[in-house]
């Protein structure tokens, strides 16, 4: 699995099978909070786009060469009951 962010990529393996592999594993993996995950995905219109994923239960997506590939996008608090995202 390769996870980019703007200062870092990192490669790593989760200890789950590649077909099963859920946001929820994902993120215990990396440990990042405050984060918003787009993941590569194939779109038979317009190839290949990044997929935002939120809900932990999700299946992540894989590349036509079978691997994941996450984007990170750092979001910011703006106040007591909101958050932005970039």
């Amino acid at each position: 699995m390769l996870c980019i962010d703007l200062s870092l990529t990192l490669l790593f393996q989760v200890p789950v099978a590649k077909e099963a592999i859920s946001l929820a594993d994902f993120k215990k993996c990396i440990n990042k909070k405050n984060y918003k995950f787009f993941f590569q995905s194939y779109d038979e219109d317009f190839g290949l786009v990044k997929e935002e994923i939120s809900d932990d239960k999700a299946v992540l997506p894989q590349t036509q060469e079978g691997k994941i590939v996450c984007f990170l996008t750092a979001c910011e608090k703006v106040s007591l009951y909101t958050t932005s995202c970039a």
